[in-house]
């Protein structure tokens, strides 16, 4: 039975929302794996040698610093280290000179906060004045539940332990046990993508051949994780980083062969016949060598060169672009590669110091967090002091980033509440022993790593989830069966998740509307320069046309995830903010658009002949299609917006007549380009496109 109905798309797109936040990806059983091992062990070493503050071990630390691979998670462990020590001695002071004196410690404990909340705005090693403000938050607490200065300084010493000793732990685990070596896990990715590939110039590229239609998104997130995998394998690895650039390039490289093969209808089409399958299996041999040498670290070398029918037949099949790569990579001395310099820059960023709105940020964060300081000491509620720490976690610059921190807080808060209480009422009256409370644990655990393992859009609610759940169950150093122990802590999560969403939104809101438009407009003028790209040349210079088209698939990606995040924003009128939507899920789709059709009419333009006369002349048309896009971005910067369709008229015809079809359909996808000053369609609002 169909569903219909007012909410059926909404309810199918949280469904699909959902499927893809909670579906399995190469290496995420690893992560979830680990993330319970070292979760498991604190718990163990916790109630055995009676370390309190677990929940601080386990939610604010092991969920955090546990990272998909050893060199991140090392940086991040480090972070946490540096932090711990400055969180202690910066208690330890403000005990020190202030714990007799209430109005004076909540005044240097306030101008404290502000100042870390400010550097965490404008400096690099922002991350660690955001510990330090959180830790000043949960220090400030301490104070108000003990009456001696000696027990405020042995429990703040306790916090720094459980700070540390998860660190050690972790390090352990990873470098001893289970290392994730990113070299490692590259190599596995690669392997991946280009069994996919084998296997569909086996089949074919469509369903019916054999295998699985991969989306957009798919395709999005292979290639992200490669991008990601070759910066941390160039940190760990020494014999990886020497030729670091050759190894860029041949990722490009896979991610582009990836997309062409698993988009080339022509395989479906034309793959079926003897000849064909034979063409297919040959360059299906070149792939998989491309894969060895991945594996072995060793340049890819090869002597395949088809000739010219085969060419042509390769062409036809839509995979001439995927031969000539393979071709240059052949070539390609990686001796003669190098990495362009890293950019230096300050230690701040550079309006530091005349951009008001990092104080703005700093002052409304205080104000949240003052706010539920004195409402739970006005109401004698102690237990709802999560509420303080609350407004500090969920601070982010950007309005639909806090709102989204706000319902992730949320909805982690009430998963992990409803099932501490589920555990308290039934479990815990029978447990006796440690084993049996691991037990219990485990399951809860898993869930809560499954989804911090996840993407950044959901990862937080696995984090939330369990750091709620210890501090209910596993409160003061034992099980805890109190039940007004749950009641208060989500409580102080709800009335702090409250008074954030208020403030935050009331006060000095910050949008990313006008960086999602400005990250719009550089990325129509990254496709206007790839599309200029010479198609005649150098090897390394082809190459480089490959790293310039996976620099605008990442730009792709870049303004789906902000247009995400101003999607939760409330700053501007309604239907201001819907037509920027509605536009810039547009661009996106036809950027997308343009890229596969500008891969498969650049193929036939390399196809042509040296010194061809159309080779000659595409030239002058690749500089007038580019010419439009450069005014159509500049149409769409400008305040307000006036960006028009782009046109093109009857001499804007590619003089090849057998490409003629595919200049049109670039033209097509240019064309589709939305008018920003016009009338707007009315279509519901989605969260995540699912591109």
């Amino acid at each position: 039975m169909t569903t219909t109905g007012p909410f059926s798309g909404e309810l199918s797109t949280i469904t699909r929302f959902f499927k893809l936040e909670l579906a399995d990806y190469p290496g995420r059983m690893a992560w979830t794996l680990r993330l319970l091992l070292i979760g498991l062990l604190l718990v163990l070493i916790s109630m055995t040698l009676g370390v309190p503050y677990l929940v601080l071990s386990i939610g604010a630390v092991a969920f955090n610093v546990v990272q998909p691979n050893v060199v991140l998670t090392r940086l991040v462990g480090m972070t946490f280290v540096i932090s711990t020590f400055v969180v202690v001695a910066t208690i330890l002071l403000v005990l020190k000179f202030a714990y007799g004196y209430p109005m004076v410690r909540i005044v240097v404990s306030s101008l404290i906060f502000l100042a870390c909340m400010y550097l965490m705005r404008v400096h690099k090693l922002g991350i660690v004045f955001f510990a330090v403000a959180v830790a000043v938050l949960i220090g400030q607490t301490t104070p108000d539940t003990l009456d001696y200065p000696e027990i405020a300084v042995r429990s703040s010493m306790w916090m720094g332990m459980s700070f540390l000793y998860p660190v050690i732990v972790i390090w352990i685990v990873y470098g001893w046990f289970f290392p994730a070596e990113p070299l490692r896990q590259l190599q596995e990715e690669v392997g991946r993508q280009i069994s996919d590939i084998a296997a569909r110039l086996e089949r074919g590229a469509t369903p019916e051949g054999g295998t699985t239609a991969l989306t957009q998104g798919n395709l999005d997130a292979a290639a992200g994780r490669l991008q990601k995998l070759h910066g941390f394998a160039a940190m760990r690895s020494a014999r990886y980083r020497s030729a670091q650039a050759y190894w860029k390039v041949c990722i490009d490289a896979v991610s582009y062969m990836h997309g062409v093969v698993c988009s080339a209808s022509g395989v479906s089409e034309l793959g079926s016949g003897d000849h064909a399958r034979r063409l297919l299996a040959s360059l299906r041999d070149q792939v998989e060598a491309l894969n060895r040498s991945f594996i072995d670290l060793t340049p890819y070398r090869s002597d395949w060169k088809p000739t010219a029918e085969e060419a042509d037949q390769y062409e036809q099949l839509g995979l001439g672009g995927v031969c000539r790569a393979l071709q240059e990579l052949a070539r390609l001395d990686p001796a003669q590669l190098t990495m362009p310099p890293a950019r230096k820059g300050g230690m701040f960023v550079p309006d530091a110091f005349t951009n008001p709105a990092y104080l703005r940020f700093a002052l409304k964060t205080l104000l949240a967090s003052l706010i539920c300081y004195v409402f739970y000491h006005s109401v004698d509620w102690d237990g709802i002091h999560t509420s303080m720490i609350t407004c500090g976690l969920v601070a982010n610059p950007t309005q639909g980033a806090t709102s989204r921190k706000l319902i992730l807080r949320f909805g982690g808060a009430l998963m992990g509440g409803a099932l501490a209480l589920l555990c308290s009422v039934t479990v815990l009256p029978r447990i006796d022993d440690i084993v049996s409370l691991l037990l219990m644990a485990a399951p809860v655990f898993f869930v809560g790593a499954w989804i911090a393992a996840g993407s950044e859009r959901s990862s937080y609610i696995g984090i939330q989830m369990v750091a709620t759940f210890c501090i209910a169950v596993m409160a003061d150093q034992g099980p805890n069966v109190d039940l007004t122990e749950i009641r208060d802590r989500a409580m102080g999560i709800w009335i702090g998740t409250a008074v954030s969403a208020v403030v935050y939104t009331m006060l000095w809101p910050e949008s990313e509307a006008g960086t999602l438009r400005q990250k719009l407009v550089d990325l129509v003028r990254q496709l206007g320069r790839l599309v200029a790209q010479p198609i005649q040349g150098a090897a390394d210079e082809q190459l480089h046309y490959l790293q310039q088209r996976e620099a605008c698939h990442m730009a792709i990606v870049a303004c789906e995830e902000t247009r995400n995040r101003v999607f939760l924003e409330d700053t501007r009128p309604h239907g201001e903010r819907r037509a920027l939507l509605e536009n810039g899920d547009q661009v996106l789709e036809q950027s997308r658009a343009m890229l596969q059709s500008w891969d498969a009419l650049r193929d036939g333009l390399a196809a042509q002949r040296e010194g061809d006369a159309t080779q000659r002349n595409s030239t002058a048309w690749q500089e007038r299609v580019q010419a439009r896009l450069q005014r159509y971005a500049e149409g769409m910067a400008g305040e307000p917006a006036e960006a028009t369709h782009v046109l093109f008229g009857r001499d804007d015809a590619i003089e090849v007549p057998r490409l003629a079809a595919k200049a049109e359909r670039l033209m097509d996808d240019i064309r589709d380009l939305p008018e920003w000053g016009g009338p707007q369609t009315g279509a519901p609002l989605i969260y995540m496109p699912g591109k």
